[in-house]
């Protein structure tokens, strides 16, 4: 509600949850406020802290991300998050956290992707096709990556969870290609 505030006394601004105000502090100057008005905008995102092997920060785009907007997650060295973008919503992140989890070996080890499947000839197949789709997924992992390794990562992570999710809804008598047509 509505408050006195005495000549020479300052009051804090004060927005609705997922809100901030453009001024912090209004002081009371001979009946008038300075500044008069304030407004009330989104609140931004703050990057996630404490995520094992997670840089510092832990979005591409900083420590603090608009409303609206998204991070992008980043790991140290090797390691990949387990969800390659947070959505930022009035202050909130979604989902509210990711992990840092090894990467697969190089030379493209799915043996732990594929254990669940029957019939050799579709896990085959599904490396093949990864070979086909991905072929700088093979290459060595840097130890230090730039922007540019990182958006890599993030789009190999997505491809494979889209592969995976693919061979999962396929019949384990049936033979398909999940993916990009090989060039």
């Amino acid at each position: 509600g509505l408050q006195n505030v005495r000549s020479g006394a300052t009051c804090m601004s004060q927005c609705q949850p997922g809100y901030v105000p453009s001024v912090l502090e209004m002081k009371c100057s001979k009946g008038r406020l300075e500044p008069p008005t304030f407004n009330c905008t989104e609140a931004p995102c703050r990057a996630p802290v404490g995520t094992l092997h997670a840089r510092s920060p832990a979005c591409i785009e900083g420590d603090l991300i608009s409303s609206a907007s998204k991070c992008s997650t980043v790991c140290q060295g090797a390691y990949l998050p387990s969800v390659s973008k947070l959505s930022c919503d009035k202050g909130a992140l979604w989902p509210g956290t990711f992990s840092c989890v090894d990467p697969p070996t190089t030379g493209v080890n799915v043996a732990h992707l594929v254990g669940g499947i029957s019939g050799g000839g579709i896990a085959l197949a599904g490396v093949v096709c990864l070979l086909c789709m991905f072929p700088s997924f093979t290459r060595q992992q840097k130890v230090e990556s730039n922007s540019e390794d990182d958006e890599d990562l993030h789009e190999i992570q997505d491809a494979l969870q889209q592969w995976w999710k693919c061979v999962q809804e396929v019949s384990s008598e049936l033979c398909v290609f999940c993916g990009k047509t090989p060039s």
